[in-house]
């Protein structure tokens, strides 16, 4: 629970994405070597619930594609998408073992906590990113978009989510013992506010569907719980700030660009954004029905077709993405829950507050999987698993452990915690070193163990790929466009795909380069025409003019 509002830490930092995923995992070690000092929890037995299970099967699945080399990675990042899973498997555990020890309400009140520290954190960097007062706190605070701020974790869906989930702990955070709501205050409904002014600012249109989620959840708890009437409109309550803060738009000019017309302008390219990328991904799932493309291999779609302007690694729909990923058996065992917890989920007789939270907040972040990924961030990873072993009461397989057995595991756990971010503070100096010109060629840098991808980038750059070596780099080279597109010269990615005869995805490349950097096309095709391989200048001789004068991306 500790790590939860630890994720506010800046994200532009040079850990960047994992600092708040290391604090995470940091935080379920402590929590699990608790758990196994503890008195009345260290001898309970241990219960796998149906999340448990699928997440344990899909990282044997994972191990597979490893063993079957459908993974070209390294086997230590294909550990590190292991551990992730394994992880979440651990988090139901310990909720069930606090439960059974009788500290249900205790855990329920410090994951609310938690939760709305982290919301109400998101929701005041949004308001301050949205504001001409931004440029006071750049030094603590992240500018991120202008026109769409994203909090501190710089991802404006996301950080709406959390803004949801903190209305959630509005309702039902309580000190008291009793089995409903928490009462209706002055305080909540300031805090209420604040978090509608945000998610009103984050312009995500899931988030606003997850609003009209949680009130209908709210009315039909209403009864049974004693939840206030509020909660049950907070569409309205959205509506009204909506058009409030549309009046204060005409009127201070630093807010005009969250006007209605440029919103609307938004979620009209989000949508076909949405349109291409499922397209992508639905023809690559066409090509491997069966075993899928393998884990965290999504970057073979989406580098050649040039109609996706932005970088991404993930098919922005959970089903989607398991059934390219995993294939077919990874689809069958999403199926096999969803209709377990179906069969496990009784909505109108619920009268635990623990269940209602655990309802509303696996519903939210279920919402939001299905058009972005706030599953594949350890804190929402795990927020989501403590919800849902909140509502799952009946575990599918238990047994029973000595404690000294825990105790070795959450030690080591925090132990590769440890090195993990120690390995990514070396590997990210050294290819910072190497990207300034001060790292030194007569004492090399020890090599890095888990983000070996930053010495594949250092030595790719310096590489002359040809056709006698094309596979020594095809599997670096094709790796880095999944974590450092940005950085890496396309080119030798063009050099692999045309040397290993992938002609349409090596023609889909250099269309989407000349839609995204014309001039560096141009430079390309001069380099290769000029001191280039046969090869490439026999490839580029024959591609089509439209190709060759990028009037397919930019028509004249």
């Amino acid at each position: 629970m500790v790590a939860l509002p630890l994720v506010t830490f800046p994200a532009d930092s040079i850990y960047g994405r994992y600092l708040p995923d290391i604090l995470a995992f940091t935080g379920l070690g402590f929590w699990g070597l608790l758990t196994t000092l503890q008195p009345e929890t260290k001898k309970q037995a241990l219960h796998v619930n149906g999340l448990g299970m699928l997440t344990g099967f899909w990282a044997l699945l994972i191990a597979a594609q490893y063993v079957f080399g459908l993974i070209p990675t390294s086997v230590a990042f294909t550990l590190l998408g292991i551990g992730y899973l394994l992880s979440a498997m651990l988090v139901g555990m310990l909720v069930r073992i606090w439960v059974n020890a009788g500290f249900e309400h205790e855990l329920l009140h410090a994951f609310l906590l938690a939760v709305g520290v982290v919301a109400v954190l998101n929701a005041t960097v949004i308001l301050i990113q949205a504001s001409p007062w931004i440029k006071y706190v750049v030094p603590f605070i992240e500018q991120g978009n202008p026109n769409r701020p994203g909090g501190i974790i710089s991802q404006a869906n996301i950080a709406g989510t959390w803004c949801v989930c903190g209305l959630i702990a509005l309702v039902f955070l309580s000190q008291g013992s009793n089995r409903t709501a928490a009462p209706i205050s002055a305080w909540r409904m300031a805090v209420m506010v604040w978090l509608l002014l945000a998610i009103n600012i984050s312009m995500s249109r899931i988030v606003l569907l997850e609003v009209v989620a949680v009130s209908v959840l709210c009315a039909v708890f209403k009864r049974k719980l004693q939840v206030h009437w509020v909660w049950s409109w907070l569409p309205l309550w959205q509506a009204l700030i909506h058009y409030s803060l549309k009046y204060l738009w005409h009127v201070f000019q630093p807010l005009k660009h969250f006007s209605d017309a440029n919103i609307y302008q938004r979620f009209t390219e989000s949508n076909q954004s949405r349109i291409d990328i499922y397209s992508a991904v639905i023809e690559t799932i066409k090509e491997h029905p069966l075993v899928g493309i393998g884990w965290r291999q999504f970057q073979w779609v989406h580098i050649s077709r040039p109609e996706l302007d932005t970088i991404f690694d993930h098919a922005h729909n959970l089903l989607l993405h398991i059934q390219l990923e995993l294939g077919l058996a990874g689809s069958l065992s999403l199926l096999a829950f969803f209709i377990y917890a179906f069969k496990q989920i009784h909505i109108w007789s619920t009268e635990k507050p623990s269940v209602a939270v655990g309802l509303m907040m696996a519903l939210v972040f279920g919402m939001h999987s299905m058009t972005e990924y706030p599953l594949w961030y350890a804190p929402s990873l795990f927020a989501f698993c403590v919800a849902v072993a909140f509502v799952f009461d009946k575990p599918v397989v238990s047994f029973k452990c000595p404690a000294w057995f825990f105790q070795v595991l959450f030690a080591l756990h925090l132990s590769v915690v440890v090195w993990v971010y120690m390995d990514h503070k070396h590997a990210n100096e050294k290819l910072g070193k190497f990207i300034t010109g001060s790292s030194s060629p007569t004492s090399p840098e020890r090599p890095s163990f888990w983000f070996k991808t930053y010495d594949d980038f250092i030595e790719v750059n310096g590489a002359d790929i040809r056709e006698t070596n094309v596979e020594q780099y095809q599997n670096k080279v094709i790796n880095l466009t999944n974590f450092l597109t940005p950085a890496i010269p396309l080119h030798n990615l063009l050099k692999i795909y045309v040397f290993s005869h992938q002609e349409e995805k090596a023609k889909g490349l250099a269309e989407r380069i000349c839609r995204m950097n014309p001039a560096l096309w141009q430079k390309i095709l001069v380099w290769h025409l000029t001191q280039g391989p046969d090869t490439m200048k026999k490839w580029i001789l024959d591609l089509n003019k439209d190709v060759i004068d990028c009037e397919s991306a930019h028509p004249h």
